[in-house]
């Protein structure tokens, strides 16, 4: 467990795709793909505020389900995020089903459903009480490639080419300054609201706060202040290997601290021809060296290959040594 999130492949390397990112300080996870989702139980899926699906094939999608079985009967707002069309894909999902006895369900679950479109983001809202009909929202404008952005994470996201459009995504989290009480009751001082400015003026990077002895400079109160850098997470799914999309997505995951990227084809093989809407596992690590990520993490592996096999080339790809799945530190 760290300051920021774990990650977790669902299904490892090889199934579904699914990342699961639990925010322990937030009380709720982020979903990027909604493969299989059966690992999870419903106290997890309960947890999960926001899915961002890079398309909608049914290895990214069939766990949509499950997660809507487990929010119906709990109030809850979920922030769907997804490519041109998944609007009407989801509106689909969603009334596929008889919701006649939906007057019993009094807590309300609602699903706001956003798609790249451009330099903005088409929106429709979807209510359980309301039978899940649609109700068109005004679209936003996006600044950039930024897709999502609040103050415990930003989520930014480019267009790749799959057999359609597909987005790749790039999660970041803030730093965290945290305080230690000790050492502030070691100066005889006492807590209170200016603790919480102390935090704010760490992050602002200001030289000096009022404390209860007085002004100081920040540099002086450095013994009761520990700040947990922040994080920064690449995901990368299903792209084919054209010049643009390797351009693209190395462009998006520029120095990310740990790369999640599909490699689910040894080089010279299926995944050679660009129509194959794939990269080898020596392509997705050379992405990764080029993106100058800290550290990659491959999944997306076809089941008829080794793990070990694919490991090792995706090794050979990025210049370094790979290690097993880990907590993100």
């Amino acid at each position: 467990m760290n300051a920021h999130f774990n990650a977790t492949l669902i299904n490892g390397r090889q199934g579904d795709s699914a990342l699961l990112l639990e925010f322990p300080r937030q009380g709720r996870a982020v979903l990027f793909d909604a493969g299989d989702l059966s690992k999870l139980d419903a106290r997890a899926l309960q947890r999960v505020s926001h899915l961002f699906l890079s398309h909608a094939h049914i290895d990214h999608i069939i766990g949509f389900d499950a997660l809507l079985r487990a929010k119906v009967h709990h109030a809850s707002e979920v922030a769907v995020f997804g490519p041109h069309g998944i609007i009407g894909k989801i509106g689909h999902r969603l009334r596929g089903y008889e919701w006649d006895l939906v007057g019993r369900i009094e807590p309300v679950l609602a699903f706001t459903v956003h798609e790249a479109s451009g330099d903005t983001l088409k929106r429709a809202r979807f209510v359980l009480q309301q039978r899940f009909k649609p109700e068109g929202l005004p679209p936003i404008l996006t600044a950039g490639d930024l897709l999502f952005d609040e103050p415990w994470l930003k989520v930014r996201a480019a267009v790749l080419r799959h057999h359609g459009p597909v987005l790749a995504f790039r999660a970041e989290t803030p730093p965290i300054v945290t305080v230690d009480a000790g050492a502030i009751l070691d100066r005889g001082w006492s807590l209170g609201p200016w603790v919480a400015r102390l935090k704010t003026a760490v992050l602002a990077g200001s030289k000096s706060l009022g404390t209860p002895g007085g002004a100081m400079s920040l540099v002086a109160l450095a013994d009761m202040v520990r700040v947990v850098p922040g994080h920064s997470l690449g995901y990368v799914t299903d792209m084919a290997d054209t010049p643009a999309n390797r351009l693209a997505a190395q462009t998006l995951v520029a120095k990310v601290d740990t790369l999640f990227i599909e490699a689910p084809f040894l080089h010279g093989g299926e995944a050679t021809p660009p129509e194959r809407g794939h990269i080898s596992a020596l392509t997705a690590g050379q992405i990764a060296r080029a993106a100058g990520a800290g550290s990659v993490e491959p999944f997306h592996f076809a089941a008829r290959y080794k793990p070990a096999e694919l490991l090792a080339e995706v090794a050979s790809g990025f210049g370094a040594q790979l290690f097993g799945p880990r907590s993100i530190a």
